[in-house]
């Protein structure tokens, strides 16, 4: 009999988990569609005809921290008259990006004015540096 209740209070708590992730992923994605709405994504090399004040992130929708990064750049900059712009690191036109501006993880950030790189920021962490 103790097999089955343990089999039984396993199965309980895998429902659990399994509940708990899901409820993150739809957090995950409510969050993932508040950005897409917000932001638009570019090509890493439409850098240069920015013209004005921007940040520039490189982020992927697989990268956890990445996700955490643009809902605390959604937060800071909401009543700022910064640009924020997304590329996206997935797709195969951006893959270049990586060699071409030294990008050595993400989320990175670039801080750009009338199409010239002022500073770069990688990492979550980097989120407190930002302008």
């Amino acid at each position: 009999m103790s097999i089955i209740s343990n089999k039984s209070k396993h199965n309980e708590i895998t429902e659990e988990v399994e509940q708990e992730e899901v409820i993150e992923t739809e957090e995950n994605i409510e969050i993932k569609e508040e950005i897409n709405k917000e932001y638009k994504y570019i090509i890493y090399t439409d850098i240069e005809n920015i013209a004005e004040n921007s940040l520039v992130i490189f982020t992927s929708e697989k990268c956890e921290f990445c996700i955490e990064y643009l809902d605390k750049i959604k937060e800071k900059y909401s009543n700022t008259n910064t640009k924020i712009y997304l590329v996206d690191m997935e797709k195969e036109y951006n893959k270049s990006a990586w060699v071409e501006l030294n990008i050595k993880g993400i989320p990175y950030a670039i801080e750009v004015q009338d199409g010239i790189i002022q500073n770069t920021y990688l990492g979550l962490e980097s989120f407190k540096n930002l302008p």
